[in-house]
């Protein structure tokens, strides 16, 4: 659990670190302000989150699945 909550705050660290405010908010609209959005668009994302995960390359397939089930409740709770 420990791998997954330090993949978890990578990735949120990351984000934070590279959003992009003028973005956001058209993202936003354009889903109907369903969800909250960093505002960084997918090249750059993409980017940002392979060279995260190189740095979890052993994780194990579950611990991948807990770091997405940590996302997915940081989000879902915003």
């Amino acid at each position: 659990m420990e791998s997954s909550l330090q993949l978890r705050n990578a990735v949120v660290q990351a984000f934070d670190k590279h959003r992009q405010e003028d973005n956001r908010e058209p993202m936003e609209k354009y889903l109907k302000n369903h969800f909250p959005f960093y505002g960084i668009k997918t090249p750059q994302r993409t980017k940002l989150l392979k060279e995260i995960f190189s740095d979890f390359i052993n994780l194990s397939y579950t611990e991948k699945v807990e770091a997405a089930y940590l996302l997915y409740i940081r989000y879902c709770s915003l």
